[in-house]
Parts: C-alpha cells; structure tokens; sequence
C-alpha cells in the first residue's frame, strides 16, 4: 500500500503539466507540399502565376504569393501579397488529393497599389496552413517584368 500513496498525487501533477501545455502551437505533423513548377506571364498590367500542386493535409487553405524587387527580397517572405479581403491566404483553394496546375492572377503589388508596366518583380509561391499559420518551403523565384 505505501507504494502507491504517491499515485494520485503523480496522476495530478502529470494532468497540470498536460493541461499547461499549449497544444495549438505546435507544427503540422504532415509538411505541406510546396508548390513546383512556377511560371510567370504578364499582360495588361497583371501577371498570371501558374503552378503545380498537390494538397490533401488537414488545414491548407491556399497560396501565399510573396513578390519583391529582387531575388533577396522574395525569398524573405516579409511582402506576401494579400487577398481581396486583406487577409491570408493570398489565394484560397481547396485540398486536393491529386496533381493540380494552379493558376493566379495578381493585379497588385503587396502594399496594394496596381502593378506598373516595365517594373520587374520576382515571385515565389507556398502553400498555406490556416490552423497553424505557416507555409511550406518556397517553390521557385522567378522575375518578370509587368507588360
């Protein structure tokens, strides 16, 4: 008997330390699949984003588009592209559990403003975990320059 006197207190002990644990902090078991196969088109002072994808996790909610002047600046992910509601992600598309070719169209830069034909952006894309609020890797960065 003296033996287990102690387990009631341990099984409290063990419960507090659970229960002080902040279990909706912590990264998606599963990575979400980064996007491949960038391309990069520009008309009328768009430009079209076209790339391969496939995501079936739990909470992908979309694309996160991030654009900068140079290469450095793009891969930073400090300007991501937001969307028509000013929130994340820049383009929400639904899970799929198959290979998709993804297009969208950006009409602005990440302050907001209308893209301006001759200037040169670079671009990448990731996928977008809503319930954790993070991204995959990056795909590729390529430039472009707004027709």
């Amino acid at each position: 008997m003296p033996r287990y006197r102690f387990f009631p207190v341990l099984c409290l002990l063990a419960t507090g330390i659970m229960a002080s644990c902040d279990l909706n902090n912590f990264a998606p078991a599963t990575p979400l699949h980064p996007p491949l196969g960038l391309t990069l088109s520009s008309s009328n002072s768009q430009i079209i984003a076209s790339f391969w994808a496939f995501n079936d996790e739990e909470f992908f909610a979309g694309y996160n588009v991030y654009m900068g002047t140079n290469h450095a600046s793009a891969s930073n992910r400090t300007d991501v592209l937001r969307n028509t509601s000013g929130g994340l992600p820049s383009f929400p598309f639904g899970k799929s559990s198959e290979l998709q070719r993804r297009t969208c169209i950006i009409t602005s830069d990440p302050a907001g403003a209308s893209l301006a034909p001759g200037t040169i952006w670079h671009i990448t894309v990731s996928a977008w975990d809503f319930r954790y609020s993070t991204n995959s890797a990056l795909g590729e960065i390529l430039p472009i320059q707004v027709q």
